[in-house]
C-alpha cells in the first residue's frame, strides 16, 4: 500500500518543482502493484476524478471501474448501455462533469457518471483525428475546456514519423455520429530528429499521457519502447527514462497528485496490473 504520509505530503505541495518536473527518481521509490480482477483483462487508460480517485476503463466495451485507494481492488462500476456499447478504447479522462473515452480511430464517448452502474445517457462523436492517425492516450486539456489526443501511429505524411499529441474541443452532450467530426489541430509535433537527438527512438508509438505534476508540459509512456518522456509545452524533451522491469504492455498513465505514479499494463494472456511508485523525496519547500 502506499503510505498515508506519502500522501499528505503530495497534497501539500512538498515537493519542489524541480524534483516533481524531472523523471530522476521517480522509480527508485516504493513500488507497490496489484493484480486487477479477471474482468479488466483488457484494462487500458486511467483517469483521476476531482475527488482523486483512480478510475480505468475496459479495452473493447464502454466500462469503466473505480479501483480502491491504494489497490486494484474494484469500488464501483459504470458500464454503458442498455445494449453493449464496444469499441477499441484507448483512452480515459475527466472533465469535471463527464468522463471522456476514446477509440482509436479518435471517436469520443462521452457521459456522466450519475451514481447507478448502468448508465443509459452517453453520447458519440467522431473527430477528425480519423484518418490523420491511430489515437491511444486521451488527457483533459490544461484549460479544462477541451481534451488532448496522442498519436501512436501517424498515417498523415506531414508528420510521418513524429510525435503527434492532438487538440480536440469538448463534445456536446446531445452529440452523435451523425454530425460532422470535429476538428482537431496539433497541440505538439516533435521531429524524428529532435527525439533522436535525445537518446530516443525516432519512431515512437505513444500509449498513454498526462499532464506533468509541476504544470509544465506533458507525460507520455510509450508501450513499446518501454520509456516514460517528459515533453515541454513547446515540444522540447526534457527527460526521459526507460520503465522498470514488469511493465509488458504500459497502456495507462495517471498522477495522483505530485508524489504517486500510477501505470497501468493490458493483461494480454494473463491478469492487466496496475503498478504505483512513490516518489522517494519530499523536500520542504
Amino acid at each position: 500500500m502506499i503510505p498515508r504520509l506519502a500522501r499528505a505530503f503530495g497534497a501539500l505541495g512538498l515537493l519542489t518543482a524541480a524534483a516533481v518536473g524531472s523523471l530522476e527518481g521517480w522509480f527508485d521509490g516504493e513500488r507497490d502493484r496489484d493484480r486487477l480482477p479477471s474482468s479488466l483483462t483488457e484494462a487500458s487508460g486511467l483517469a483521476l476524478d476531482d475527488q482523486g480517485r483512480l478510475w480505468v476503463h475496459d479495452d473493447e466495451r464502454g466500462i469503466i471501474a473505480r479501483l480502491e485507494d491504494g489497490s486494484g481492488d474494484i469500488a464501483e462500476r459504470r458500464v454503458l448501455g442498455p445494449d453493449p456499447v464496444t469499441g477499441d478504447f484507448e483512452g480515459l479522462a475527466w472533465d469535471g462533469r463527464r468522463f471522456h473515452l476514446v477509440t482509436s480511430t479518435g471517436t469520443l464517448v462521452s457521459f456522466e457518471p450519475g451514481s447507478d452502474e448502468s448508465v443509459h445517457r452517453w453520447s458519440a462523436r467522431r473527430t477528425d483525428a480519423d484518418p490523420l492517425c491511430e489515437v491511444e492516450g486521451l488527457a483533459t486539456a490544461p484549460d479544462g475546456r477541451g481534451l488532448v489526443m496522442a498519436c501512436k501511429t501517424v498515417y498523415d505524411d506531414r508528420w510521418r514519423g513524429h510525435l503527434v499529441i492532438l487538440d480536440v474541443a469538448l463534445p456536446d452532450d446531445d452529440d452523435d455520429l451523425d454530425r460532422p467530426p470535429l476538428p482537431v489541430r496539433p497541440r505538439l509535433v516533435v521531429a524524428p530528429s529532435t527525439l533522436e537527438a535525445a537518446g530516443l527512438d525516432d519512431d515512437l508509438s505513444p500509449s498513454g499521457l498526462t499532464r506533468s505534476p509541476d504544470g509544465r508540459g506533458w507525460w507520455v509512456v510509450a508501450a513499446r519502447e518501454g520509456v516514460l518522456i517528459h515533453l515541454s509545452d513547446d515540444g522540447a524533451v526534457v527527460d526521459h527514462a526507460e520503465l522498470p522491469s514488469g511493465h509488458p504492455q504500459a497502456e495507462g498513465i495517471a498522477l495522483e497528485g505530485s508524489h504517486v505514479l500510477t501505470l497501468v499494463d493490458e493483461g494480454g494472456n494473463g491478469r492487466a496490473r496496475i503498478t504505483r511508485y512513490t516518489r522517494p523525496d519530499t523536500t520542504p519547500p
